[in-house]
C-alpha cells in the first residue's frame, strides 16, 4: 500500500489530486464543511482542507482508527479499535 488518499474525477477517472498519509489509511472518509477526514492504522485522524488539500489538524489514538468518521451537528464521531467511540467538537 502507498498511504495515500486519492481525490478522482467521477466523470473521466482522472486524477485531481492525492495526500500522503503518515500510515496506513483504514477507513473511508467523510467529508463536513470543505473538510475530508480519515482514521490511519497508527491511530491519527486526520483532518484535511479541500481547498488547500492539506492536513489542518490530526488527533491521536493509542489505537488505531479502522471505522468511518461520521459528522452530524457539527460533532464528529469515530470508533477506535480499542472499542471504544470517540466525539470530537
Amino acid at each position: 500500500m502507498d498511504k495515500k488518499l486519492y481525490a478522482v474525477e467521477t466523470k473521466t477517472g482522472k486524477l485531481r489530486w492525492s495526500f500522503q498519509a503518515p500510515d496506513q489509511i483504514d477507513s473511508s472518509p467523510s467529508i463536513a464543511d470543505r473538510t475530508l477526514y480519515f482514521g490511519l492504522a497508527d491511530g491519527h485522524l486526520i483532518a484535511i482542507s479541500l481547498r488547500s488539500r492539506t492536513e489542518m489538524w490530526s488527533y491521536q489514538l493509542e489505537a488505531g482508527i479502522s471505522s468511518s468518521p461520521i459528522i452530524s451537528d457539527g460533532v464528529l464521531y469515530f470508533g477506535g479499535d480499542d472499542g471504544c467511540l470517540y466525539a470530537v467538537y
